[in-house]
């Protein structure tokens, strides 16, 4: 998440080294696994994005916050 985004959302950016990150995340996590309606919530988004025309615009939610996305220039 970039900082703009962070802050939007009153959140506390910070800064780090994505790789250094991932590492000790993973590290941390072990062997821990999110439960299954989350990852079905995130293939259904994934989902939609891919068969959106470039005009449309996508909505969707995740755990109660709505995002939208544009997903390309509109045809003329």
């Amino acid at each position: 998440m970039g900082r703009a985004e962070a802050i939007k959302h009153l959140a506390m950016p910070v800064v780090v080294d994505p790789q250094d990150t991932l590492t000790q995340l993973d590290a941390v996590l072990g062997d821990w696994k999110s439960d299954t309606e989350w990852a079905a919530t995130v293939q259904e988004v994934g989902a939609v994005y891919r068969v959106v025309e470039p005009r449309d615009t996508a909505l969707t939610t995740a755990g109660g916050l709505w995002s939208s996305k544009r997903t390309g220039k509109a045809s003329k």
